[in-house]
């Protein structure tokens, strides 16, 4: 009988690469990988190691939008991006972070993630993350579970993990026990 493997993958909606990933990862579920969605802040990650995001040098930014456009052409997938890049995801990823279950969090970071890239949400708007939340089945309208004291606090173990993954590569994906 063979091992089930497990795959994290770390993931931020201000990415469009984390978006054209997390597009993918039924790939995985049908391999038989068990995939947990971990978000995580793109923005901490780059600046861990001194480095500016793609969207943040008007060259890579321009490279990074044409890429990204011609992938999801070729996978088929509707591309609109958000109002502006980069944006702030933070309370998006408090949001994803304060979800339990880790089914139910991939399932809201993959909202959020579709939401701005293939509709162009606008992921910093309050009103916006609520309606996603609730569309897919969360009371996007109890903020106050949104504010869970454990999801501001940073996971130093996560971290580490996903530091090791690379110079602020978004998204990282990574097999248990490496």
């Amino acid at each position: 009988m063979t091992a089930v493997r497990q795959v994290r993958c770390y993931a931020d909606p201000v990415s469009p690469y984390a978006w054209l990933a997390l597009r993918a990862l039924e790939r995985l579920d049908t391999a038989g990988a068990h995939v947990t969605v971990v978000p995580v802040l793109f923005a901490g990650l780059l600046n861990a190691h001194g480095n500016l995001g793609p969207a943040e040098v008007e060259a890579k930014r321009r490279y990074l939008f044409r890429d990204v456009m011609r992938e999801a052409a070729r996978r088929g997938l509707p591309f609109a991006g958000p109002p502006g890049h980069p944006f702030n995801p933070l309370t998006a990823l408090r949001m994803c972070t304060a979800v339990n279950d880790a089914a139910e969090r991939r399932t809201l970071l993959v909202a959020f993630t579709g939401a701005a890239w293939e509709r162009g949400d606008n992921l910093m708007d309050e009103a916006t993350l609520v309606r996603l939340a609730n569309d897919v089945g969360f009371d996007g309208a109890g903020r106050g579970r949104w504010r869970v004291r454990g999801a501001d606090v940073p996971d130093r173990r996560r971290r580490r993990i996903v530091l090791g993954c690379g110079p602020g590569r978004c998204p990282a994906l990574a097999l248990a026990g490496q």
